[in-house]
């Protein structure tokens, strides 16, 4: 999307679009940013890689969070 400067990734479960993250880079870190359902946004930076088959997300911060107690994603990895 926007030119090649986002990658969007639509959590699908039964179906129906759940969540969206949206990955792009920032001044040569790579962002995501997840849009939750339960209405946060935590952002996470790629910190690097964790293995040579895996790649780590480290959370950064989150916007609309009510309370500190609300679930909200702290972490992301692939292999």
């Amino acid at each position: 999307m926007a030119g090649g400067a986002v990658l969007i990734e639509n959590w699908i479960y039964d179906g129906q679009s759940r969540s969206l993250t949206i990955y792009h880079m920032n001044n040569g870190t790579l962002l995501a940013a997840h849009y939750c359902p339960q209405g946060n946004q935590p952002r996470l930076w790629l910190e690097g890689h964790v293995s040579d088959e895996q790649l780590a997300f480290t959370f950064m911060d989150v916007t609309s969070l009510k309370n500190s107690l609300v679930n909200h994603q702290h972490d992301l990895a692939f292999k």
